[in-house]
């Protein structure tokens, strides 16, 4: 799953994780995960390391403490490098693709963790040593300063959500929703970003007092939208964080289904 140069070792050590775990046998699954760590850091060389990259540890992690452990110490080791100045981390996944953010993968890592604060109190730290990689980094820790309180913090980092309405009712003009297709899918993925985005403007300004603003910044959103359609699925994630993505999902799954 982590791709790298050593690719056939680390596959074969994923899937003798994966193995080991459906058999209960906890402690050989989580070596096979540190086999695949070592790999993978190998000669500085680390590799592009996706969300889905960390699922097994993500499962391991929920029947077997030391795997918690284990993980939070790599986690520590990720969050040195970036707080000393080594914010990417390996190779870009395709030429087009920017190198991979160590942020990003610490914050999914604490994800894993469960662990929102750590991401916040992270953030804080990077934000002082290096603002403008911050600001662009922002995104990924908005929902855990927003868990956090820090207001302030949120609101100089949350650009005005609806400024991406213009691009939004573009990507309307060129397909809808649904049937199921690639346009489809990118235009819900946008659209669940901007709900995302919406609904943590709110949080902020009711966080800092300016009730009525984010009621109309509500209003305004939902609004601006071109389409019913639109509107309705951006009341539904707003209601249900993640709606919009679990509703596309369910669409993508019954169109393979179809194949």
């Amino acid at each position: 799953m982590i791709r790298t140069d050593k690719g056939g070792k680390v596959q074969g050590a994923n899937h003798e994780a994966t193995l080991a775990r459906d058999a209960g046998r906890y402690e050989d699954a989580l070596r096979h995960l540190l086999d695949v760590y070592a790999l993978v850091m190998a000669d500085g060389q680390d590799a592009y390391v996706g969300r889905l990259d960390l699922l097994e540890w993500k499962f391991l992690v929920e029947v077997y403490p030391p795997a918690r452990d284990a993980l939070r110490r790599l986690r520590e080791e990720q969050a040195r490098r970036l707080l000393g100045g080594d914010v990417f981390y390996g190779v870009r996944y395709a030429a087009y693709s920017p190198r991979p953010s160590r942020f990003g993968l610490v914050a999914h890592i604490d994800d894993i963790l469960k662990d929102s604060r750590a991401t916040y109190e992270l953030f804080v730290q990077f934000d002082a040593l290096t603002p403008e990689r911050a600001r662009r980094e922002a995104f990924k820790a908005l929902p855990a300063v927003v868990e956090a309180g820090d207001f302030a913090l949120g609101e100089r980092h949350l650009p005005d959500p609806l400024s991406f309405l213009p691009e939004l009712d573009r990507m309307a003009s060129e397909t809808t929703l649904a049937p199921y297709s690639r346009a489809a899918m990118s235009l819900a993925t946008h659209l669940s970003n901007f709900a995302k985005d919406v609904r943590l403007r709110a949080a902020i300004l009711r966080g800092l007092g300016r009730a009525a603003e984010a009621d109309a910044l509500l209003d305004a959103a939902l609004a601006g939208l071109v389409t019913e359609e639109m509107r309705d699925k951006v009341r539904e994630d707003l209601a249900s964080p993640g709606a919009i993505l679990h509703w596309i999902t369910a669409q993508h799954m019954a169109h393979l289904d179809q194949l």
